[in-house]
C-alpha cells in the first residue's frame, strides 16, 4: 500500500514540475514589444485605386517627422492635401505595420483569374530595411488591417 501511495505521490510531483516549467518557460518567451518611437528613416509611400487607371488613383507619403501628402488624381481632376500626424498617429501607424508582419510579407498577392478590379502596394523604409507589398484583386489580412489605419488617418485629415 505504501508503494502506490509513494507511485502517486512521485506521479503528482513530477506532473506538477513539468506543468511548472511549461508555464515558467512560456512566461519568457519572446514577447512583441510595441515600438516607443518611429525610426529616423521611417518612410512610407501607399498607393491604391481600381484597375481603370481613369477611375483615379490615389497616393500617400508619410515621412519619419509625421509629415503627408495625399494625392488624388481621378478623370478630371487633381487633388493634394498635405497634413501632419501627430507623434501619436505617427507611433500608431508604425505599431499597426510592425504588429501586422508587414517586413515579413511577401511582395506580391494576385489573383490572376479576375481581370478588373483593384490594386494596392504598400513601401516602408524603417531601421535601414525596405520593404514593398503589392496586392492586386484579393485580400490579404494583414495588409487589410495597415490599410484600415491609413484610411482612419485620412478621414481624419480630410
Amino acid at each position: 500500500m505504501h508503494f502506490l501511495y509513494a507511485f502517486c505521490v512521485l506521479s503528482f510531483m513530477r506532473a506538477l514540475i513539468l506543468l511548472s516549467l511549461l508555464l515558467f518557460a512560456g512566461c519568457i518567451g519572446p514577447s512583441e514589444k510595441e515600438p516607443e518611437v518611429v525610426p529616423n528613416d521611417f518612410y512610407l509611400v501607399y498607393s491604391y485605386g481600381a484597375m481603370h487607371a481613369e477611375w483615379g488613383t490615389y497616393k500617400l507619403d508619410v515621412d519619419a517627422q509625421g509629415n503627408a501628402n495625399f494625392m488624388e488624381n481621378t478623370y478630371d481632376q487633381n487633388k493634394t492635401n498635405a497634413f501632419k500626424l501627430t507623434d501619436e498617429e505617427l507611433l500608431g501607424l508604425y505599431t499597426v505595420i510592425l504588429k501586422n508582419n508587414f517586413f515579413e510579407l511577401n511582395e506580391e498577392y494576385i489573383d490572376p483569374s479576375i481581370m478588373d478590379g483593384g490594386y494596392s502596394r504598400l513601401t516602408v523604409t524603417a531601421k535601414g530595411r525596405e520593404h514593398s507589398v503589392f496586392v492586386k484583386n484579393m485580400y490579404q489580412e494583414n495588409i487589410e488591417s495597415i490599410e484600415a489605419k491609413i484610411h482612419q488617418l485620412l478621414l481624419t485629415h480630410s
